[in-house]
């Protein structure tokens, strides 16, 4: 008997596009016995390609971190200035003008963080984009019908330009390099030492060719 038969079934819904195998015909275990309709699914793998790109450009782009330290690096500049004014001449600037100095140093501290952060949610952001995209590809791959195993197709099921289910079988695989024998012996022929032991069997044909 067969050791093991195969219903291959869809792992997509879709319509058939092409049957790549007959009934009788050998086939290998990766091999792709059908295809289904991937139109929308490469469509929606393209965008995704697309949106990774941009969130990696996004993510790539450190202009609002340089411009929020160089920001820093002028408020700082300033105030510095009015802190040595003040130890020349204590009536030189205002307090209230001292206050407005620190507070936009204190503005433009936040803004490097706040780029900073923006930047880390980008890379985040292209870390979903790449799971999304290998999810789609992952799709498209599924329209493509592959064998499991190395064997013979026995029947296709359904034709090109069909309808079919996620989980519609299409077709039969029965794999042959090994098959289960089972037969009868005469028990003063045999004994326990003899399980596991390998045998030879003689298959009689026609005419009794061996």
């Amino acid at each position: 008997t067969l050791i093991r038969e195969v219903e291959v079934a869809t792992g997509e819904a879709g319509m058939v596009s092409g049957i790549m195998v007959r009934p009788g015909q050998m086939v290998h275990a990766g091999d792709v016995l059908g295809q289904l309709d991937a139109t929308d699914a490469k469509l929606v793998a393209a965008q995704a390609e697309i949106e990774l790109e941009t969130a990696r450009d996004i993510a790539g782009n450190d202009v609002d971190v340089r411009a929020a330290k160089k920001s820093q690096q002028v408020a700082q500049a300033e105030l510095a200035r009015a802190l040595e004014a003040i130890q020349q001449y204590s009536r030189a600037i205002s307090q209230t003008e001292i206050d407005r100095l620190r507070l936009t140093v204190d503005r433009a501290t936040l803004a490097i963080e706040q780029s900073q952060n923006q930047q880390r949610l980008a890379a985040f952001d292209v870390r979903l984009k790449e799971a999304r995209l290998e999810q789609a590809r992952q799709r498209v791959s599924r329209h493509n019908i592959h064998s499991p195993l190395t064997g013979i197709v026995m029947k296709t099921s359904r034709e090109t330009g069909e309808w079919v289910e996620t989980g519609t079988p299409v077709f039969e695989i029965n794999q042959l390099d090994r098959l289960q024998c089972e037969g009868r012996a005469d028990s003063s022929l045999v004994d326990l030492s003899m399980v596991g032991q390998p045998v030879e069997i003689t298959v009689f044909l026609d005419r009794n060719k061996k």
